[in-house]
């Protein structure tokens, strides 16, 4: 009878395995060496292929303790788009399960009868005596037998040992991931501390690198919110998108920081120049409705909150900061002519109030979230 040594990599695979695996017992295993009528050679092959697969598996067990401190502590891992977490974990453990696979194959009973179901093949992890079915109690005590079979049964234990070791860890490191993934806050501290980490790697770097025009994650974050887009993407990026998004972040505060100098130069209050800044990123949004070009009234209101209201002689040194640093179409933008004429027939004072009005609602929107990307 041929049998089947294939298994699922799943958790609940995981969890069958080291149940099976603790299952060992003196008896089981004297029974083993019976049901395929070992020699003497036999036990010393046997001896030297679990002595190589221990070593094997304990230097895995060892990689996946240190895999262990900073899995879940990372927001980006490699191979992410390749694996499930169970399976990416199983697929670390390939020797270790090659060796117990192989040693559960070597302790099922031997039957040289075809099943009448010539497709049936039935798996070593249920048909081994060393874990499954019936096993009588031997007569003698392990202490009765060879050396080699008493280092056997030790080396056997120690094999199975570090495989459970392995396997618990490899649990223990999913059940954390769904922990994390249940608070969207400690998602959003994984993703900014390891972005964090990526940029002091990159700090002697940053000068030298191009500027990233557009980046994939900050494209979802505006979509889907930060706290959102954390929980529901936790180990999802690849590291080098992680990156990218790192780098995009730190120039985006470098041009922000350098934008603050030019904004202080001409506004000497340093709340007010912050403001400033808030209004570029979102000017916008106090264009009136179905405006192609941007509105000549709504650049003098600029120009007069930015000169403390003072409506009557609006400073072109305003109208040229706000030129040269507004992020959309510069062809959109009136001449400065048409900006000093642009209070004619209106009531310059309510329009102003109208407009401080619209500034400190947007203000009231977009501080918090400034202030937020700038820690």
């Amino acid at each position: 009878m041929i049998y089947d040594d294939k298994y699922e990599k799943t958790e609940e695979r995981m969890l069958d395995v080291i149940d099976t695996v603790q299952d060992l017992t003196k008896d089981r295993f004297i029974a083993s060496l019976y049901i395929r009528r070992c020699t003497p050679l036999d036990v010393d092959i046997k001896l030297a292929e679990v002595r190589r697969c221990l070593d094997i598996v304990h230097g895995e067990s060892l990689r996946l303790a240190k895999l262990e401190l900073t899995y879940n502590l990372d927001f980006a891992v490699d191979d992410n788009q390749r694996f499930t977490t169970a399976e990416r974990l199983f697929n670390r453990l390939r020797s270790s399960m090659a060796c117990i696979r192989k040693t559960f194959h070597q302790s099922c009973p031997i039957i040289r009868k075809l099943p009448k179901n010539p497709n049936f093949r039935p798996s070593v992890f249920e048909r081994s005596v060393l874990t499954k079915g019936c096993c009588g109690r031997d007569l003698y005590d392990i202490t009765s037998f060879d050396d080699n079979v008493q280092a056997l049964y030790y080396e056997q234990q120690a094999l199975f040992a570090n495989v459970i070791l392995s396997l618990a860890i490899c649990y223990r490191v999913i059940k954390q991931e769904r922990e994390t993934c249940a608070d969207p806050k400690l998602c959003v501290q994984r993703l900014d501390d390891q972005c964090r980490r990526i940029l002091a790697e990159l700090e002697d770097k940053m000068d030298h690198m191009k500027d990233i025009p557009e980046c994939e994650i900050q494209k979802m974050i505006d979509e889907m919110g930060k706290d959102n887009y954390a929980q529901k993407n936790f180990h999802k990026p690849t590291v080098k998108a992680l990156t990218d998004y790192a780098i995009y972040i730190a120039q985006q505060r470098n041009k922000s920081k350098n934008l603050l100098q030019n904004a202080s130069l001409i506004i000497s209050d340093p709340v007010k120049a912050k403001d400033v800044i808030v209004l570029l990123q979102h000017f916008d949004e106090l264009r009136p409705d179905n405006r192609r070009k941007m509105n000549s009234l709504t650049i003098r209101l600029f120009c007069n909150w930015c000169h403390n209201d003072k409506v009557d002689n609006p400073k072109q040194k305003y109208y040229r900061f706000l030129l040269n640093n507004y992020h959309g179409e510069k062809e959109e933008f009136p001449e400065w002519h048409a900006v000093t004429t642009s209070k004619n027939g209106r009531d310059m004072y309510a329009e102003q109030r109208k407009f401080n009005q619209e500034v400190e609602e947007l203000l009231k929107k977009y501080r918090p979230v400034i202030e937020k990307e700038a820690v």
